[in-house]
């Protein structure tokens, strides 16, 4: 008997199809969540965005996709089956990144000097306020991330009496044809219920799991052709910056250059932390190691910069399939897994 198969065996699990869509490949992996236990990849596997020539990069990603989609199909399925699941996903989850997503963070405040009450009613207000997109594009995700009271925080802020709040808001927009293409591929290949979520929120989500004691810190996200850098902020992600105008720079330099920009915002943690393939973190972490810190950082000390690696998630993902690691996959089942228990 299998270790799934006698896992199984006690209690029902759910296969999950989880998709990464990056800007330079895609990715695709078949895992079991069963109850509390650590979610098992059963199958994985991770294709290139190949452009042809004369071919737009939106064409060749949907390519991509649907090449990934099959290979699930064909490859992942009978590996569910040999895992003694019965052979069926339940549904599918796409974390998108840039270019394909664009993602921010708003910081709404509310003031009266003389007073009135916060209520749920006026959330929904502030976030249909943020949440208004151009008709050719969509939300994929809208979320509150934080709500303070008067400048303080608060688990209960309905129905309180206050003089200002401040509540924090996430969204992704996406173009309204490119996310129905997507739908569109995966569904035919996969043809199960699917959700999106944006790539930054997922590992900003995600890491808080894997580092539930830092709540300070800068996520420098270089798995892809460019860095996504987050800021989060006693626990909050505060900011998000995606797109660069500076052409032509190296991926620590990109995420350099994004850590200066959210710098005039607001002093940053000391704390960063490097996602990234296994061959580029040593350039990028020596890159953060000596920036200029004077103008970003609480002090003039080097930050400590913390390489991710799958094999510090090994203990919350398992991992039955012989492929090397895929740090964005297992973020995905980690996150996935910690949303069934909230």
């Amino acid at each position: 008997m299998s270790f799934l198969s006698g896992l199984l065996g006690k209690t029902r699990g759910e296969a999950v199809a989880l998709i990464d869509v990056g800007a330079a490949s895609v990715a695709g992996a078949i895992v079991l969540f069963v109850d509390a236990e650590p979610p098992t990849i059963i199958h994985e596997r991770r294709l290139p965005i190949e452009i042809q020539e004369g071919e737009a990069h939106e064409r060749a990603m949907l390519r991509a996709l649907d090449v990934l989609g099959a290979a699930l199909v064909r490859e992942g399925i009978p590996a569910l089956q040999r895992a003694g699941s019965g052979g069926r996903l339940s549904s599918t989850l796409l974390a998108i990144d840039a270019p394909w997503l664009a993602t921010d963070v708003h910081h709404e405040y509310i003031g009266d000097p003389k007073g009135f009450t916060f209520t749920k009613r006026l959330v929904d207000a502030t976030v249909a306020k943020v949440a208004t997109v151009a008709a050719d594009k969509v939300l994929t995700d809208t979320s509150v991330l934080h709500i303070t009271l008067n400048g303080y925080e608060t688990a209960d802020p309905y129905g309180k009496r206050v003089n200002n709040a401040t509540i924090l808001i996430l969204t992704s927009i996406m173009a309204k044809e490119l996310e129905r293409q997507v739908l569109l591929t995966i569904g035919n290949q996969l043809r199960t219920k699917t959700a999106i979520i944006a790539g930054s929120s997922m590992r900003y989500q995600a890491m808080r799991v894997a580092f539930p004691h830092e709540s300070d810190l800068i996520i420098a996200d270089v798995t892809g052709p460019e860095a996504v850098v987050a800021l989060v902020r006693r626990g909050v992600l505060t900011g998000v910056a995606e797109t660069v105008s500076i052409t032509a720079l190296s991926k620590a330099d990109d995420a350099i250059h994004k850590i200066t920009e959210l710098a005039k915002t607001c002093p940053l943690p000391r704390t960063i932390f490097i996602l990234a393939r296994d061959a580029e973190y040593d350039d990028v972490k020596k890159a953060l190691e000596t920036m200029d810190v004077a103008r970003m950082c609480f002090s003039n000390s080097i930050p400590k910069v913390v390489p991710v690696l799958a094999s510090h998630l090994a203990p919350r993902v398992r991992q039955l399939t012989t492929a090397p690691p895929d740090l964005p996959i297992f973020l995905m089942a980690l996150y996935r897994a910690q949303s069934e228990l909230d």
